[in-house]
């Protein structure tokens, strides 16, 4: 699992028998989560993983990537990011391309929100 350095310990290498990879990424709001998890798929193109799995909408931009590198990619959506108020219109947007870009180019995908059940 690929952790963030400025939110868990790089000294920690295992939780609960999972082995931790601690990546740089920068801290802010627009582009910590791309820039972690583009770090992350090149990461685990070197580990060569079963499965890549990506958890929400903005990552998801990086599922047809991590097919591209040959990867089987699962991605996890826990709801319509895009509807926080944090987010500024043009991102917005940027979280809808991703959104569809993840759920029709991943292998497998699965979802935590009633809203996303009903429309896919």
């Amino acid at each position: 699992m690929f952790t963030r350095k400025p939110y868990v310990d790089s000294c920690i290498n295992e939780y609960q028998g999972i082995k931790l990879i601690s990546l740089s990424c920068p801290k802010n709001k627009f582009l910590e989560a791309i820039v972690h998890t583009y770090k992350s798929v090149l990461k685990a193109r070197e580990i060569r993983p079963d499965v890549l799995h990506i958890h929400a909408i903005g990552p998801s931009l990086f599922a047809p990537f991590g097919r591209l590198l040959g990867m089987k990619v699962v991605v996890t959506n826990h709801g319509p990011d895009y509807e926080r108020k944090k987010w500024p219109f043009p991102a917005k947007i940027f979280l809808k391309l991703c959104e569809r870009l993840g759920v029709v180019l991943c292998q497998s995908g699965n979802n935590y929100s009633k809203e996303y059940r009903r429309e896919y």
